[in-house]
């Protein structure tokens, strides 16, 4: 499972450079194995505390090292992640997240107008009034926020993210198709069919060295091979923005 695998790297290669991405204009952010692991355990746990544990929760956003700490989180803790394409626009950011019954939302700064005029549309339709209500929206610009206090509640004793124990079988993620061939259609996923992809892709594909990630994270191939697959063979995953 994915839990599994971050584990792994947190063991085997602490201090080996996971992720790369730019912060600004000038400034490039490194992170390794071991502060990729902590963060998750620290988001994860904030979760746990504000009752997300099991959730269907959106994300929202371009490539990001928020948005792979944000989707980590999220299935390494029990819930189900949805990737929401961020070029959709409202209405049908508003469908998906009443076809996936998304109970959460975490979206970046970019994409805050789309995502809230979703979660808007979705409170002003009748029949969906009491589920939206429950409708939370985190904004991933609080990330920073989000893991200070996952860590202090991680120092004062809470376990609850770290020793969940993973069903691989259960569902885990719902990935939406690209339409082309009529309405987008949820996709599920469980632990195991992600593990299977990414344990084949492997066996497809031999890595010799660090990488760019360019597809979107929201669908399958660029997040899988381009992510997963990559941070499998333990090598740096230099985070692209924007095509």
């Amino acid at each position: 499972d994915l839990k599994d695998m971050i584990i792994q790297k947190k063991e085997q290669k602490p201090d080996n450079i996971a992720f790369t991405y730019s912060k600004g204009r000038n400034q490039i952010v490194k992170k390794t194995y071991r502060e990729f692991y902590e963060d998750v355990n620290a988001l994860g746990t904030w979760m746990h505390k504000q009752d997300l544990q099991g959730k269907h929760i959106a994300v929202l956003g371009e490539n990001s090292y928020e948005w792979l700490v944000c989707f980590f989180a999220i299935v390494c803790g029990g819930g189900v992640a949805v990737p929401i394409d961020k070029e959709l626009p409202a209405e049908e950011v508003k469908t998906l997240l009443e076809k996936a019954d998304v109970q959460a939302i975490i979206y970046s700064k970019s994409y805050r107008e789309v995502a809230e005029n979703a979660v808007e549309i979705l409170s002003q339709t009748t029949e969906q009034k009491d589920n939206a209500k429950k409708l939370a929206a985190y904004f991933m610009a609080d990330l920073e926020r989000f893991l200070e206090k996952g860590k202090e509640q991680l120092a004062s004793g809470e376990r609850s993210f770290i020793d969940y124990q993973i069903d691989r079988k259960k569902m885990c993620c719902i990935m939406f198709t690209s339409g082309t061939s009529g309405s987008s259609k949820g996709v599920m996923l469980s632990h195991e069919n992600i593990a299977e992809d990414i344990n084949s892709s492997c066996q497809l594909f031999v890595l010799e060295g660090n990488t760019i990630a360019v597809l979107p994270f929201h669908h399958a191939f660029g997040l899988v091979v381009a992510v997963f697959m990559v941070f499998h063979y333990g090598y740096t995953i230099y985070i692209n923005r924007s095509l």
